[in-house]
């Protein structure tokens, strides 16, 4: 069950719900980029999996 509603856009429940918060959701972007453009793919992807592993989240 979501915390947050999530507002019907396409994407995923995580972007649904970040909808809720557009200053927020453009500050996460940013980061997004930018450590896009720090890391290489393999590592953010590990990163990712290992985030969704620690929250419970299916990923």
């Amino acid at each position: 069950m979501a915390r947050l509603p999530l507002l019907p856009i396409e994407g995923s429940p995580f972007q649904q719900a970040f909808e809720n918060t557009p200053k927020l959701r453009s500050a996460f972007l940013m980061m997004d980029e930018a450590l896009k453009e720090m890391l290489d793919p393999e590592l953010m992807e590990r990163i990712r999996l290992r985030s969704a592993s620690n929250n419970h989240c299916e990923y």
